[in-house]
C-alpha cells in the first residue's frame, strides 16, 4: 500500500514508522516496510535494515540493498492487491474476516475496494497499526487483539463474515483440520487461503520442527512451523464443509518468484 498519496504530515510519517513493519507499505520516497526482502535475500536480511529485516531507510543502506528491498516488497504488494481484488470482485459489499491480519493491510484495502465491513484478529497487538491506517485512509477497519486458539479451536467472540481470510496462518497451527472447521463456520460465502499444500492426493498432514516462533506453547500445540495439508486432504475437507468451488489462483509474473512459492498456493473456496 502506497501511503504517499495521502500527503502524510511529519506526525503521520512518525506514527507509521512506529507501528508498521511486516506488511508492504511505502511510507515516503525513502522509507518502506515489508517482510519480502528477508524471504528472498536471507543471506542479506537483517544486517542491512534498521529494525531487523522488516523496515528500511534508504539513507542507511547500500543502493543495491534498497533496490532489492523495494523490488521484493513491490512483488508482495502485487500479490496482496491481486488477491484482494479477486475477493472483492466476487463479494463486493460483503464483510471480510482476517484471522491473522497483522498490520491490517487486507482490512483497509478490502474496505477501500468495496467491502462493507472488515474485522481483524491477531496474536500480536496491532491495535495502533489499524488505528493509524484508519485515520490516514479514512476507513473504519476493526481490530481485536485476540487470536485462534489451538486448545479451544476458535477465536473468542468472533462472528461469521461473508469471506474469511487465512493468509499464512495455518502453517503456524498444530490443529489444521480443526482450524478448517472453524473457518467453515465463520465464512458464509468463501474462504481465501495462502497456505502450504503438498501436491498429493493422499490424506496427509506435514509438520516442521516445533516451537520455532512461539517458544512457550506446550505440546501438542507447539507445532508452529510449516504445518500443511496435502491437496487431497485440503480439497476433501473443504468439500465436506460445503465449499463446492475450489480455485487455485493463477500465478502472475508480478508476484514473488516461483522458486519462493515452493508448495504455497493462493486458494479461494466458495459455497
Amino acid at each position: 500500500m502506497d501511503l504517499r498519496i495521502y500527503n502524510l504530515s511529519a506526525k503521520d510519517v512518525a506514527e507509521t514508522k512506529a507501528v508498521l513493519n511486516y506488511q508492504p507499505f511505502i511510507v515516503t520516497d525513502d522509507y518502506q516496510t515489508g517482510v519480502a526482502y528477508s524471504w528472498l535475500y536471507e543471506d542479506d536480511g537483517g544486517r542491512n535494515c534498521r529494525g531487523g529485516d522488516l523496515v528500511m531507510d534508504r539513507a542507511q543502506v547500500p543502493p543495491e540493498t534498497w533496490r532489492r528491498f523495494c523490488d521484493a516488497n513491490a512483488r508482495l504488494r502485487a500479490m496482496y492487491e491481486d488477491w484482494i481484488e479477486e475477493i472483492v470482485k466476487r463479494y463486493r459489499g460483503g464483510s471480510i474476516l482476517d484471522t491473522a491480519c497483522n498490520n491490517g493491510y487486507f482490512l483497509v484495502r478490502a474496505l477501500q475496494k468495496g467491502m462493507s465491513r472488515a474485522t481483524g484478529y491477531d496474536r500480536d497487538d496491532y491495535t495502533r497499526s489499524v488505528e493509524v491506517l484508519n485515520r490516514i485512509t479514512g476507513v473504519e477497519a476493526q481490530f481485536h487483539h485476540r487470536w485462534y486458539s489451538s486448545w479451544t479451536h476458535t477465536i473468542e467472540g468472533v462472528q461469521p463474515h461473508d469471506v474469511a481470510v487465512a493468509s499464512a496462518i495455518m502453517q503456524h497451527l498444530s490443529d489444521p483440520l480443526y482450524f478448517l472447521a472453524f473457518l467453515g463456520k465463520m465464512a458464509r460465502e468463501a474462504i481465501f487461503f495462502f497456505t502450504g499444500m503438498a501436491e498429493s492426493d493422499a490424506y496427509s498432514i506435514h509438520y516442521g520442527e516445533p516451537n520455532r516462533f512461539y517458544t512457550d506453547d506446550s505440546f501438542p500445540v507447539c507445532f508452529d512451523n510449516d504445518t500443511g495439508l496435502s491437496r487431497g486432504l485440503l480439497f476433501k475437507s473443504l468439500k465436506l464443509m460445503g465449499f463446492k468451488n475450489i480455485e487455485i489462483l493463477s500465478y502472475k509474473d508480478s508476484w514473488l518468484p516461483k522458486e519462493f512459492f515452493g508448495s504455497q498456493r493462493a486458494i479461494l473456496a466458495s459455497r
